[in-house]
């Protein structure tokens, strides 16, 4: 056996560690910079879908500025006929807006009554109040006027989005 001839090497060489290594880096605590991240991106997906659902409502919410300003004329003025023209226009407009796959703007009479029951799911337009949508504007009854207002507003209100369903007339 052969012994070292340094006793300075066999005091150094009896010093050494084995090599160790570090810890791993655990998942979590998160560093704040991951923290930060995080909320940035779900502030901006909210902030992403409440701009999405502003925008599917501008026309809801014009449909319903026109409809109050129709309702403010209508006290002020004696043509009752001329605007019930125009609320008829207001509503054909919004729902061929509204229904861009369909032929309901195009619609008449009960056929047209029927499609707003269909999609406002009740039987508002055909037997309720608005079934005196086809024939107030030959009438002076400004009780019943008020009633077709609201429920136009209703319908209005209830059919906020585009749609890309196919309304089957």
């Amino acid at each position: 056996m052969e012994t070292s001839q340094n006793p300075v090497n066999d005091m150094v060489l009896h010093k050494l560690r084995d090599i160790h290594l570090p810890d791993p880096v655990s998942f979590y605590p998160l560093p704040m910079a991951w923290w930060i991240m995080i909320t940035v991106v779900i502030l901006l997906s909210i902030g992403l879908w409440l701009l999405v659902q502003y925008r599917l409502k501008a026309a809801q919410r014009t449909a319903l500025k026109k409809l109050d300003q129709l309702e403010t004329e209508l006290a002020s003025h004696d043509n009752q006929a001329v605007i019930f023209m125009e609320l008829s226009y207001l509503l054909k407009h919004y729902v061929k807006n509204q229904y861009p796959n369909s032929l309901a703007s195009g619609l008449i009479g009960d056929d047209w009554l029927n499609f707003l029951d269909r999609t406002s799911h009740s039987k508002e337009f055909s037997q309720g109040a608005g079934k005196t949508l086809r024939t107030l504007p030959y009438q002076n009854n400004k009780r019943s006027s008020l009633e077709v207002f609201s429920a136009v507003r209703l319908w209005i209100k209830q059919n906020p989005y585009k749609t890309k369903k196919h309304i089957v007339l």
